[in-house]
């Protein structure tokens, strides 16, 4: 097995270098690496639906999907990520106590009573600190889990706190569990930095490594190559999502107004607005049609357009942030 190190933080090349990995390096491997704040979306996932939009664009924080299913997660650098490639039979190669094993290993030698709950998620006394996603290719699989080390736990909260009754559609639903930061169950103190190395050198024992492996510059070429034609493009990251269909209303004058909007590919390919005599907002809705369901991209569209309605210039300003 090859122990691969990764200093960078930036958290679309290091998607990328998970698929880069699993796809054209031979030999099993394993990764610890950690991201600076983002939102790691499951490949299955309704990235609409999963996010803050107003927390996330006030934060300017990166949405990424990833390769494997399960939910999304929340990355900063007080969360320590940990990567595994290795081969098999097709039919066993998702199992996910055999590979979050070393890890449970890890956190006893610690001091850490921690056990695998549910079907997926590490645990201290029922509070999770870990997830664990997967995806098969071929005759190999991708085996990756976070480890809520010192983790912004309020960031987290924020970032994926969603409006869900909003959105009809047949996407993976991330299920919401109770957290916890490895750092306060520690018999004594330690920083993300001590700990990574310590999970360092533990799991370099476990697999009786003798170095790390070094990823050539043809690899990271190759790794920023992919990570501008699909992890940095929206089209991956939003317009993967499947379709779905979103419902709201907002205010005028005491006067409700009915939105809805259907989804294909992350594109609008039909919008209802709609007051409550049945008087439809046709311009609008013409205006939405085919943009991008991304909030950024709706109100700069509005607002290089015209409006002699007083309806439709309130609209005009609000709308963007009652479609979410």
């Amino acid at each position: 097995m090859l122990f691969i190190k990764r200093e960078n933080r930036d958290p679309y090349i290091n998607i990328a270098t998970e698929e880069y990995v699993l796809k054209e390096i031979e030999e099993d491997t394993f990764m610890i690496w950690h991201n600076n704040p983002s939102i790691i979306i499951g490949k299955h996932q309704n990235t609409a639906r999963e996010i803050n939009h107003a927390f996330v664009e006030q934060h300017k924080i990166p949405v990424i999907r990833r390769i494997t299913g399960g939910g999304t997660v929340y990355h900063d650098p007080g969360n320590i990520n940990y990567s595994f490639t290795s081969r098999g039979d097709r039919k066993k190669l998702i199992d996910f106590k055999k590979h979050t094993g070393p890890i449970l290993d890890f956190m006893k030698e610690t001091g850490i009573n921690a056990s695998f709950e549910g079907k997926s998620n590490l645990c201290i006394d029922g509070l999770k600190f870990s997830g664990n996603a997967a995806h098969v290719y071929r005759d190999k699989v991708l085996h990756h889990g976070t480890l809520l080390f010192s983790t912004n736990l309020n960031m987290l909260e924020e970032a994926i706190q969603t409006h869900e009754e909003r959105y009809i559609d047949k996407s993976v639903r991330s299920i919401r569990s109770r957290l916890t930061n490895i750092s306060d169950h520690l018999p004594y103190p330690m920083t993300v930095e001590d700990f990574m190395q310590k999970i360092f050198k533990f799991l370099i024992g476990y697999f009786d490594i003798t170095q790390p492996y070094e990823l050539t510059k043809k690899d990271l070429k190759r790794i920023e190559i992919l990570a501008a034609e699909k992890y940095r493009r929206k089209d991956w990251n939003f317009g993967y999502s499947p379709k779905y269909e979103f419902k709201n209303k907002l205010y005028y004058n005491d006067e409700c107004i009915n939105i809805q909007i259907f989804t294909k590919n992350g594109l609008i390919n039909k919008a209802v607005i709609e007051d409550a005599k049945g008087m439809r907002y046709y311009h609008i809705e013409n205006i939405l049609t085919d943009l991008q369901h991304i909030k950024l991209i709706i109100r700069n569209e509005l607002k290089i357009h015209t409006f002699e309605d007083d309806t439709e210039n309130y609209l005009s300003e609000h709308l963007a942030d009652h479609l979410f």
